[in-house]
């Protein structure tokens, strides 16, 4: 899950995707619209993790490794 983190006033959104830690500036320094956007990624990483997006189109049909997760 998504994680908010305030460098010198400034909110910065982190989380975990495949292993990886990724940061975001939100370029804002308002706690409710930092809150709103972990919420937004919140939501996206939960849909990834439970397939709920149609590969693109160029992935139908790969190997296995293709897919989120190697499945």
């Amino acid at each position: 899950m998504a994680s908010l983190q305030q460098r010198r006033g400034w909110f910065h959104l982190l989380f975990r995707y495949n292993g990886k830690q990724y940061s975001h500036a939100l370029k804002t320094k308002d706690r409710r619209e930092a809150e709103a956007h972990r919420g937004t990624v919140d939501r996206l990483l939960i849909r990834i993790r439970n397939q709920e997006f149609p590969h693109p189109r160029h992935t139908r049909g790969c190997p296995n490794t293709c897919s989120p997760a190697g499945r």
